[in-house]
C-alpha cells in the first residue's frame, strides 16, 4: 500500500507505506522497526539525554549494538538500561582527540567494528547557564559571552570533525 499524497507535503513525488514511516520532516523516514541493523555497531555522541538518547533507542530497536558516548556516564547508563540489548556507555570529551581515541578503542573492544556514527553531541544556550528572573537569555550575537561562543564552536563543530576523523577511516 502507498501512503496518501498528503505524506508528500513538499511535492517531491515520494510516497511511503504508512506502516514503515515515522513523523519526521516530510514523513519519509523508515521507522526503527522497518530497519534491519542486526550485526551493526553504532556510535552515538551526546547519547545520555534528549535527541541522542532517542537516536540510540531507535538504533537499538532496529537491531544495532549501540555505543552511547557521553560526558555524563550515569545518565548514559540510565539510557542503556532502558534500551537493553547490546550497549556500551563510554565517557568521551568530543573536543579532546585523546579522549575520542580512547573511547573509540573501548567501543571496538566491547562491541566490535563500527558501522555507524551519529555526531549528536552539542551544547545549547539553555543548558549552559541559568538566567536570573527578568534577565534576557545570552544567546544572541550581541549578548553571548565570547568564551561561551568559542565553547559552542569547539563542541558543536570541532567535535564533529574530531569524531569523524577518528571513526570514518574505520568504516572504509
Amino acid at each position: 500500500p502507498v501512503g496518501p499524497a498528503s505524506s508528500d507535503p513538499h511535492g517531491l513525488g515520494r510516497r511511503t507505506p504508512p506502516s514503515t514511516t515515522v513523523a519526521a520532516g516530510d514523513g519519509t523516514l523508515p521507522s526503527p522497526a522497518a530497519l534491519n541493523l542486526a550485526g551493526r555497531t553504532a556510535i552515538v555522541t551526546g547519547a545520555s539525554r534528549g535527541i541522542g538518547a532517542g537516536i540510540a533507542t531507535s538504533l537499538a530497536t532496529a537491531g544495532a549494538s549501540v555505543a552511547l558516548l557521553a560526558r555524563d556516564r550515569d545518565a548514559g547508563e540510565a539510557v542503556a538500561d532502558r534500551i537493553g540489548g547490546p550497549t556500551a556507555v563510554v565517557h568521551v570529551d568530543v573536543t579532546d582527540e585523546a579522549s575520542i581515541a580512547r573511547a573509540v578503542d573501548r567501543v571496538r573492544a566491547l562491541l566490535g567494528p563500527v558501522h555507524l556514527l551519529v555526531n549528536n553531541a552539542a551544547l545549547t544556550p539553555s543548558r549552559q547557564r541559568q538566567e536570573q528572573p527578568g534577565e534576557r537569555p545570552a544567546n544572541t550575537a550581541t549578548d553571548i559571552p565570547l568564551d561561551l561562543w568559542r565553547r559552542y564552536l569547539e563542541v558543536n563543530v570541532t567535535g564533529v570533525l574530531l569524531m569523524s576523523r577518528q571513526v570514518l577511516p574505520l568504516m572504509r
